[in-house]
């Protein structure tokens, strides 16, 4: 390798080194995708299978950013659900077996489901800058995908795990109680 070609080696490694730090930021990356889903293209440049598989690699970093979005929107909808239901010392434990189910029911959910969670990312990655926080609408959308994607077994075995928490808290404190 010439001098020359380490240096463009180089250059390229710290280039792609801070895309993927700028993936990593959800904010900057929501951003990225947005002025992309905006322009309806991939935004690139350059000639050979050099460019396409820097594309490719950007392409792929760009679908792994949109799950990550969505797997965060999901994830906080999902844990805001499990907290309106005020659930106390069961919350962790639902929470752990919850995200378990959801996970498993992610890997394979209905068009529909799929839709609307698309559909429900979108319209945050649509959102005006100058808009504060996410609309409710939005939340709206990924809870009803969310019921519809989680079967009453699992909302079951949800609340059993926060059952057997509470019961467990119930009697940790009950126990100290006697103990003092």
């Amino acid at each position: 390798m010439t001098p020359q070609n380490s240096g463009h080696s180089d250059v390229a490694q710290q280039a792609m080194q801070d895309f993927v730090e700028r993936m990593q930021d959800p904010l900057i990356a929501m951003e990225d995708v947005r002025i992309e889903v905006e322009a309806n293209c991939t935004i690139g440049a350059g000639y050979g299978q050099r460019i396409s598989a820097k594309a490719d690699r950007a392409h792929s970093l760009l679908k792994q950013t949109r799950r990550k979005q969505l797997r965060i929107l999901v994830d906080g909808e999902f844990y805001q659900m499990l907290k309106d239901c005020d659930l106390g010392a069961g919350l962790p434990d639902a929470s752990r077996v919850g995200w378990q189910i959801l996970s498993e029911r992610l890997k394979r959910p209905s068009e529909d489901v799929q839709q609307q969670l698309t559909a429900a990312l979108e319209a945050a990655l649509a959102l005006d800058k100058t808009q504060t926080g996410i609309p409710d609408s939005i939340y709206l959308q990924v809870r009803n995908a969310l019921r519809a994607l989680l079967s009453e077994q699992d909302w079951e075995a949800i609340s059993s795990a926060a059952i057997t928490a509470i019961q467990t808290h119930f009697k940790q404190q009950i126990a100290e109680a006697k103990a003092t």
